[in-house]
């Protein structure tokens, strides 16, 4: 779990604990600060109360919603007004966002299991028992589940049937999630041993990046594929990395661990760092248009949507900025940390807050 991360990083050892602190400095960006005053608080439609924080990301599906919580269940919600359908119970905390594919919801569990839910009941089709906790989002493609484990391993299953296809040690904890654009690689990010690029078919590995100035790298943040590029973050760094070979092609310091899954738009990556900053970064030559500062760490990965893009922050705060300048049109106040992602439909946006509430709001 994140916590677990989070408490493993400061046992490390000294050596694995030193970050080089980056002043960024580029020709042109603009920093934004926080401008509370002017932005309107976006209005709530509903909310639903889990029984404990929620980390765990929504996902829309239709008229549904799937979410996790730490009260140890998985909940499908009606998007139109937040009642629940159904909920099913897990061992342990579920810090997964649910994916939904061909009538089945799959997802992690902190208990070491990834589970296959039928959509339309709740009721499990199957389960699959690793090492350790299971916190990253699935990544469903072509009939096989791509999942990672704390056990050090990202696991290939068996849509249908949960049966092991191939798993492949990837050093340490892969916390974060898998990635692919279905071209026979998927991509992957271990806590301590760099990027992955292994074969969909075999787990055979491809290709691995560790920077070179990341003796002490963290990889938390999930990568994402873009044309011909991965983003993801390594560390206190946002990397571009050649999806077939894994060469460098820029890299961007922030002044803090990036937690954040990058999200690519119209030309530009959007990224959160523990340096309270959320960047706009241009993907051709990793230069910063403008950062946005949030007033405190921005672990939550951004969503682009209606010319905006919508991120929280673990001041509470959930924000909506304009794509162009990094402006704060509208803000959410919530009881506790915004670690998960947003997700949204038509007009209505989602996010989650560990103060144990899924929200749901109108976009003005």
């Amino acid at each position: 779990m994140r916590k677990w991360i989070t408490t493993a990083l400061a046992l490390a050892p000294l050596a694995a604990l030193v970050f080089t602190a980056f002043i960024l400095v580029s020709a042109g960006s603009a920093k934004v600060t926080l401008p509370y005053a002017g932005s309107a608080q976006a209005a709530s439609k509903w909310t639903f109360g889990t029984g404990d924080l929620v980390d765990s990301s929504p996902n829309i599906d239709g008229s549904s919603v799937y979410i996790g919580s730490d009260d140890d269940n998985v909940y499908k919600l009606n998007l139109a007004t937040g009642a629940m359908v159904w909920s099913f119970t897990a061992g342990d905390n579920i810090q997964s966002k649910p994916v939904v594919d061909n009538g089945i919801v799959y997802f992690g569990s902190d208990d070491d299991n990834v589970y296959a839910v039928d959509a339309a009941t709740g009721l499990e089709v199957w389960h699959y028992t690793t090492g350790s906790d299971v916190d990253g989002n699935p990544l469903v493609v072509n009939g096989v589940v791509y999942i990672g484990s704390l056990d050090h391993n990202l696991y290939a299953l068996d849509a249908a049937t949960g049966a092991l296809v191939w798993n492949t040690d990837l050093g340490s904890e892969v916390f974060a999630s898998a990635a692919s654009k279905g071209d026979g690689l998927v991509y992957a990010n271990s806590v301590f041993d760099g990027v992955y690029a292994l074969d969909a078919t075999t787990g055979a590995v491809v290709w691995n990046y560790f920077g070179s100035a990341c003796g002490s790298c963290f990889g938390t943040s999930s990568p994402r594929i873009f044309g011909k590029v991965v983003y993801v973050g390594q560390g206190t760094d946002v990397l571009a990395l050649r999806a077939n070979d894994g060469t460098l092609v820029w890299d961007r310091p922030t002044g803090d661990l990036v937690w954040s899954t990058p999200r690519y738009d119209n030309g530009f990556v959007y990224v959160g760092s523990e340096d309270n900053n959320l960047y706009s970064i241009n993907a051709g030559n990793g230069k910063v248009k403008w950062k946005a500062n949030l007033g405190d760490n921005v672990d939550s990965s951004p969503l682009v949507a209606h010319s905006m893009v919508w991120v929280g922050s673990d001041n509470g705060q959930f924000f909506g900025l304009q794509l162009s300048n990094g402006r704060i049109k509208f803000s959410k106040k919530t009881g506790g940390i915004v670690y998960a992602s947003p997700d949204a439909k038509g007009q209505q946006v989602l996010i989650a807050s560990e103060d144990a509430k899924v929200y749901s709001f109108q976009m003005p």
